[in-house]
């Protein structure tokens, strides 16, 4: 069964924004991994989760510390949000499978 004309563009629509969430968390994922290569404490960009508390624990210049706080932020708000479209993506794909 063919999907309808206007499901598959509400697919492609949350597609689209899942990829532009994705960019903000990346940005926000390099913009911490920048600002703790500043503070002479490298993190893998991969080990940012698990270092959270060791980036958190950097002694940053007052602005950076803002900026650290908002970048968590940012990262949280859009994984929060990535899983929430990957979920409604996830239940459309099932309604597709015979």
């Amino acid at each position: 069964m063919q999907p309808h004309p206007a499901e598959s563009g509400e697919v492609l629509r949350q597609l689209r924004y899942r990829h532009k969430l994705v960019k903000v968390r990346t940005l926000a994922k390099n913009s911490l991994h920048n600002i703790s290569i500043s503070a002479g404490c490298s993190l893998q960009k991969s080990m940012l989760y698990k270092g959270r508390a060791k980036l958190e624990a950097l002694k940053l210049p007052e602005d950076l510390g803002q900026q650290r706080t908002q970048w968590l932020e940012t990262i949280e708000r859009q994984d929060k949000l990535v899983d929430e479209i990957e979920s409604w993506l996830e239940k459309k794909a099932a309604g597709d499978r015979l």
